[in-house]
């Protein structure tokens, strides 16, 4: 299996904009595979993968 890879910067004191963007990735078939924080600030980076879709 192939997969292609995202990572996607999010705010989480936008905490309602922040789970609508999140549920829209797991909608579009994103898994989420890590988490982490960015050293001095309160932003938040998702690593998501998804399996790429065949092209046949």
């Amino acid at each position: 299996m192939k997969y292609e890879y995202k990572q996607v910067l999010i705010d989480p004191w936008k905490q309602e904009a922040a789970e609508e963007q999140l549920n829209e990735l797991g909608r579009d078939g994103w898994e989420m595979v890590d988490v982490a924080n960015i050293g001095g600030t309160h932003y938040l980076v998702y690593a998501f993968k998804r399996q790429l879709r065949s092209e046949f």
